[in-house]
């Protein structure tokens, strides 16, 4: 435990060894404190009663707005490229905002400097990965990393559950370059792939098929710099990208599960549905921080980052209704729609946040290290300024005990990214 920042952090030996966590690093972080998850064995993380939508999660610090495969029971995080997972569970710091529950900082390794070139793969029940790594090659002070992942979730998992389990993989890229003592230039890539074509026939009065798919981009290019022997600036500039796609297509009972009929029939008459969801994020981010020790007792904070998001979410209902059923059920996925739903939804948010951040950590004595923070943001879609002051404190009681407390405004603003 870190008692400036007040994060939980999980080495990478602790990643790689948890027990029970079939190599899914988001699982080793649930034995954490006040943090489970929303069912067994899923990976999303419920933080002292946050819900998933609300933690904020980090990749080399990029949001990625898609942290989950295979519906929420898997990550697509690379154990072997892993250097840690830093968790703030509540009462985090000016730093961050737009998040009510937790931050979560996903931390991948700069590759090994001391060799030209060296590899490591792993096997397992669920799925296999490949990282390769080492120095620059020529004159350049610097390292390279690259990683992939492929799952076979339902070659295993499928056979159980007829087939219907995605399946995909996932590629990372991290270059850093120094330049001279004191700067670095790091450059990262991620991208994802997950699909799933599932075909239910089983019961005589039900035949459909189900398809999903997903894709996930993360960029950026980091700058990190010592100024003089008192400040530490960073710059980068980053993007994340998401496009997911379900769609379900073939005859299922009116009274199949999800459905509020008012006057349910006995065994139902065979209707035709037909669903079509389409959901896209396009996030790109500029942020700067910049931290002074005005003296070894006094530590100041100031930084500031920008959001242009461009973001849709829709679908097509294009099949039976049933007029009686009163609710908003979506097909997911063996329900028939209602009629409230609309037929065709095509709505698109595009807008841009912004906020900006000032901290003090005064060394007081060694037992306590406070803080004392201020955020300023602006949504354009409300069209508001707020300001969210926050003071929290880390108390060392002896030992490893350490007593934290907080206080503070935290706001999450609207939006299909959230989703």
């Amino acid at each position: 435990t870190d008692g400036i920042s007040r994060m939980l952090s999980l080495p990478s030996a602790s990643l790689v060894d948890g027990a029970g966590s079939f190599e899914n690093p988001l699982r080793t972080v649930q034995t954490l404190p006040g943090i489970g998850s929303a069912w067994d064995f899923d990976s999303r993380l419920v933080i002292r009663g946050g819900d998933p939508s609300e933690n904020l999660i980090l990749v080399d610090g990029v949001e990625t707005h898609s942290p989950y495969r295979m519906f929420g029971l898997a990550s697509p995080f690379i154990v072997g490229a892993l250097e840690s997972i830093e968790v703030s569970s509540g009462g985090f710091d000016a730093r961050y905002g737009d998040r009510l529950s937790s931050v979560v900082h996903v931390n991948n390794r700069h590759g090994d400097r001391s060799v030209r070139l060296a590899g490591s793969g792993s096997v397992g029940l669920l799925d296999s990965s490949l990282v390769l790594e080492g120095r620059l090659p020529g004159t350049w002070r610097g390292s390279w990393l690259a990683a992939g992942r492929y799952s076979f979730y339902d070659l295993v998992a499928g056979r159980v559950l007829d087939n219907k389990v995605p399946r995909g993989g996932d590629l990372y890229a991290k270059v850093s370059l120094e330049p001279r003592e004191g700067r670095r230039l790091s450059f990262f890539g991620a991208t994802g792939t997950e699909r799933m074509d599932a075909w239910e026939s089983d019961d005589p009065s039900e035949s459909f098929a189900l398809r999903t798919r997903n894709q996930t981009a993360l960029a950026s290019a980091a700058f990190d710099a010592t100024v003089g022997s008192r400040a530490a600036f960073r710059a980068a500039v980053s993007y994340s990208g998401v496009r997911d796609a379900f769609e379900i297509q073939g005859t299922v009972r009116s009274d199949a599960r999800g459905t509020t009929e008012s006057t349910p029939s006995q065994d139902g008459f065979a209707a035709r549905v037909g669903y079509d969801k389409r959901v896209a994020v396009r996030d790109w981010t500029v942020r700067q921080e910049l931290t002074v020790s005005a003296t070894d007792r006094h530590v100041l904070d100031f930084g500031l980052d920008a959001h242009l998001l461009r973001t849709s979410f829709g679908w097509l209902i294009d099949a039976d209704r049933l007029e009686e059923t009163v609710s908003r059920v979506l097909p997911w996925p063996y329900a028939v729609p209602g009629a409230n739903l609309p037929e065709r939804l095509d709505s698109r948010r595009n807008g841009s946040r912004a906020a900006a951040f000032a901290q003090y950590r005064p060394s007081v004595v060694s037992w306590l290290a406070p803080r004392i923070g201020v955020r300023l943001e602006y949504s354009s879609f409300n069209r508001q300024l707020t300001v969210s002051p926050r003071v929290a404190a880390s108390l060392r009681a002896g030992g490893s005990t350490r007593i934290n407390a907080a206080i503070g405004v935290y706001r999450q603003s609207l939006g299909y990214e959230k989703l």
